[in-house]
Parts: structure tokens; sequence; C-alpha cells
């Protein structure tokens, strides 16, 4: 199969009809850009008039933007124009077209050499457009097979293997979601121009298809409508509210992140947020492979959160084992601490507690889940994943705040590990948060904090009266300001303006500390930090006082 004559056969086809696909593809082939209104040179500032001074892009993006002009007069140029049939107007002939600038002719020579020495990247990137046009036809659900077999006679000069590709994708289901994860960042643009060059946008569920798209693509509304006022489209009604969202939903790959065998690894391209959608699965040595638990897809990001991979969970494994060939990462070994963030947060709260930890010869496991999208038990099995991917390590200790030590606590009830060593609990509300009680009828917070917030209550008989006690040494690390009143006001006793103290206390624990900490900072509070890696390390918050076990009642102020 040739991606590349496949999309000249089908540009010719589309660009004859002297509608609105013709302007597209006219506008594309000239070095305009949707959206642009420009050559390829730089994009106009937009509510500017014509001849202001333009913003060029970033060269990188501009190199993109270019290649992928190139790709469509390259994919063109292999195929012969066709004698218009009866039905269809004439198509303009080439020199009807504005001479171009000097500077496509130089490019498309040097788009010939790329194609010549990445012809994998190029025929990816014309796979791409095909299933852009062929999806947006099958958006309305009308490709018949008098259709199909019309389509194929004009494509001119494509062999019997591309005629049969072509069918199988006219075949496949249409799946929006599927189709913008295989859209490399950079491509946004012109997968949603060719799109709207393939469809008449004259009903409801074209109009749908183009909306899903751009949601997917991460759009705005704004850059559609630019689109659409540059080539003379209708405009459509866009639902705002799918933009508030969908812009951590999707991670999806990119070629500028995916190495060729003739290229060296590559860097890594930075996450987009949505920590609140992705739960680790699997650990080693800084590298992590995630799950976004709505879509179903995993991604490999490195230690500072770049990704290098994403698709299914065996792309992302077998990515992982090449970045350890190649970077020869060295195997797991020694003490590990895992730290679990609360609901709401992610691991990078930790930032300056893991910083402290690398000064005390151990390994810092981040670990991140959707803390607000799933129940307390769901979340635990992450955990329990990432535990499993842990081999080599010998030791493993945890540092849990708020509700992470509860997901701790919900794995601990199902889960044994000998190599559980210490837990330091940060605030963590071991018997249920009043707070949780006065907004657990709030629609707001049902919302926000999803299931595992409506599990956080004090009832007798909820969930968390049911969760184990560690096994092991553990100690509890309450925030509050000592006296009878906290920092909340609302909360009937001491607390860290999110839970009391007297909620954070488990019997069994070893030691027990309160600091003059609220509850967000508990993480980051430098006294916080020395008195769990104190503990970490001795069993005990202070060097220099005797444990307060549990249910002793003396607690010691670190002023």
């Amino acid at each position: 199969m040739n991606p590349i004559d496949i999309l000249g056969g089908m540009l010719n086809k589309r660009g004859g009809g002297g509608g609105l696909g013709g302007n597209i593809l006219e506008s594309i082939l000239r070095g305009g850009r949707p959206g642009s209104g420009q050559p390829s040179g730089g994009a106009a500032i937009p509510g500017r008039p014509s001849g202001s001074p333009q913003i060029v892009e970033p060269r990188g993006r501009q190199e993109e933007f270019d290649s992928l002009e190139d790709l469509l007069r390259h994919a063109q140029g292999r195929q012969p124009r066709r004698a218009p049939t009866s039905h269809r107007q004439p198509a303009p002939p080439p020199q009807s077209f504005p001479q171009p600038d000097p500077r496509i002719a130089r490019r498309q020579t040097d788009f010939d050499h790329h194609y010549q020495q990445h012809p994998d990247r190029c025929n990816q990137q014309a796979e791409v457009l095909i299933r852009a046009m062929v999806n947006a036809a099958k958006a309305d659900g009308q490709i018949d097979q008098q259709e199909q077999d019309s389509i194929v006679q004009q494509m001119g000069h494509v062999s019997q293997d591309d005629i049969q590709w072509l069918r199988t994708e006219f075949a496949r289901p249409l799946d929006v979601r599927d189709f913008v994860w295989s859209v490399p960042l950079g491509m946004e643009r012109q997968v949603y121009a060719m799109s709207l060059m393939a469809i008449r946008l004259d009903n409801n569920a074209e109009v749908q298809y183009l909306r899903d798209l751009a949601f997917g693509l991460r759009m705005t509304p704004e850059e559609c409508d630019q689109i659409h006022q540059e080539f003379g489209a209708p405009q459509i009604r866009w639902l705002g509210i799918q933009q508030l969202w969908i812009l951590p939903l999707f991670d999806r790959p990119s070629f500028m992140s995916t190495p060729s065998a003739d290229e060296p690894i590559s860097n890594g391209v930075p996450t987009l947020g949505g920590r609140q959608f992705w739960g680790d699965v699997r650990f080693f040595s800084g590298w992590r492979i995630q799950r976004n638990v709505l879509t179903g897809h995993y991604r490999l990001l490195d230690a500072d959160d770049r990704r290098h991979a994403s698709g299914s969970r065996e792309t992302c494994e077998q990515a992982l084992k090449e970045q350890q060939r190649q970077r020869r990462l060295p195997a797991m070994s020694g003490r590990a601490v895992v730290l679990i963030h609360g609901i709401g947060r992610s691991s990078m709260c930790f930032s300056s507690m893991v910083r402290e930890l690398q000064n005390d010869d151990v390994m810092p496991v981040r670990f991140d889940y959707p803390s607000t999208r799933q129940p307390i038990p769901e979340l635990a099995d992450y955990l329990r994943q990432v535990l499993v991917s842990l081999e080599g390590i010998d030791s493993i200790d945890f540092v849990c705040h708020s509700m992470g030590g509860l997901v701790l606590r919900s794995l601990l009830s199902q889960f044994d590990d000998s190599r559980l060593h210490r837990v330091v609990m940060l605030g963590v509300p071991n018997q249920g948060a009043e707070l949780a009680d006065f907004l657990k009828n709030n629609p707001v917070f049902r919302l926000i904090l999803g299931p595992a917030g409506q599990q956080l209550i004090t009832d007798r008989n909820g969930l968390i009266m049911s969760l184990a006690v560690p096994p092991c040494e553990f100690g509890i690390l309450a925030g509050g300001r000592g006296g009878s009143r906290g920092y909340n006001p609302l909360l009937p006793e001491d607390n860290d303006s999110t839970v009391t103290v007297s909620s954070t206390r488990l019997p069994g624990a070893t030691d027990f500390l309160r600091l003059p900490v609220i509850h967000a900072f508990l993480m980051s509070d430098p006294q916080a930090i020395e008195a769990t890696r104190c503990f970490l390390r001795t069993g005990r918050f202070l060097p220099d006082r005797e444990p307060q076990r549990i249910p002793e009642t003396e607690i010691h102020v670190l002023e």
C-alpha cells in the first residue's frame, strides 16, 4: 500500500469540483494554511488589516507546516489529471493558479529529497490525511458501494493493494476518538481543513462530526471559525462547554517525538496537564507508564514528565525497553519511597520532599492516580501495579498525604508485600473527614471530587472504617494550631483547615506529631519534610523525643 499515491488520487478527484473542497485544496497547494490566509512565510495577526506585520512561527512548527504542504504537492504531482466527467465542472488548468513563491519550488525540491530519506514518516502523514477525508465522508453514513466504486474509478493510477486498503478504510466503523489519537501534534489544522474539504456541511451529522473532531484535536472554536471563514465554508455553532475540559484528556503522539531508525532518541514531548485522568501502572528508574482513565490509552513519561510514546500498553512497554537499551538505564535496587498524593492533587506536590529524599540514598517513586475519577478501591489497583513493577527493590517506604493514606490502606486490605518497611501519613483522615460530611450533598463537591470524595465521610459503616491498618511501623503527622479551634472555624476542633487532628489518629501508630501547618502545605513544609525523613530513617519523627504512640494523648508541638 502506498499512501502517497492514494492521497494523490483523492486530491485530484476532490480538487476539480469547483466547490468548497476545490477552494480548500487550491489554498493549501498555493502555500496558504487553514486559518492563516497567508503564504507559508508567516501567519497574519488576527484583526489586523492586510500588510500588517506578521508573526513568524517557531522554526520547528513552521517546518512541519511546510512539510505537510509540500506533501500535498508531491502526492498530487504523482497522479495524472483525469478528464472531468459530465456531472462535474472541469478542473482549473495548472496555469490558472497564481505563480507560487520561488521559495515554494525550492522547498518542493527539498521535500523530494526528504521523502527519499524518510518515506515512512511521509507515508504516515499521508495516511492521516487520507483517513481525515474518508472519516469526514462517512460522517453522514452515506458512502454506499456505488459511491465507493465511483471514487475508486476516478483515482487514477493506483495499485490493487491501494484500492483494497482504501475499501477497508471505507468499511471501518467511524471512531472519532481512535482517529484523533492517531493525529500527530502539529497536524491539527491540516486534518480539520482536509475533513472540511471532504464534506458539504449540509446536515446535522456532518456538523456534529466537525464538533467532535475539533473537540478531540484540542482546537478552539475561534481556530475552527477562522478556517471556515478563510475558505468560505458555512459557520457552525460550537458547544463551548466542551472546550473547558477536553484539553487535558487527550495526549496524542507526534511525528516530532517518534524517532526513525536513523535518528537519535527523541527528548520527548511536554505533557499538557490532565493529571486527574492518568494513573501510573508501571515504574522504572523514574520512567512511568500511565493509563488514561477515560480513553484506556497509555503513555510513557520520563522523569521530567515528557512523553516518549503513546497508544497501547504493549507499545509503551516496548518503547520503555528501547529507552532502557538506548540510555543504559540501570536496574533498580535498594530502598524506594513511594509518594502518594491526596484527592485533586498530583505527585508534583511532593517536589520539595523529593529533592530532600534524594540525599538519603533512597529512590523516590512519584505515584500519580486519577483521584477524582474512581472510587478508592479502584484507585488502589493503580498502586498495586506500580508496586509489582518495582523489581529489584528490597525495601519500600510510603509517604501519604490526605486521601493517599486511604488508598494505601485500601490496597493493604487485599494485597501483601513483604518489602513494606515504614509509612508516614500526612494529614490522612483515618477516621473520616468532617468537611466531607458538610459538603457531601453539594453538587459542585460531587462533580469535582467524584466518587472518592463521597467515601471520605465519617460514617462508621463507611469504607474508611473497613480499611486495613499498616502491618509495619507507621507514623501520623497532623496539622493544627494546638488549641480548641483550628485553621478552619467551620470544623469543630483543632484542624489543619481540612482534616481535624483527632481524625488523623489511627490506633497502632508508633509515633504522632502535630505541626502548625495547614493541610495543603504538609508535603512541602521544611519541618514536616525533616520529620518525615527522620521517621523513615529511625521510626520516630524527632531524634530527641520519645515516640508518641497512639492512643497516647500527649502531642508534641514543634515550634
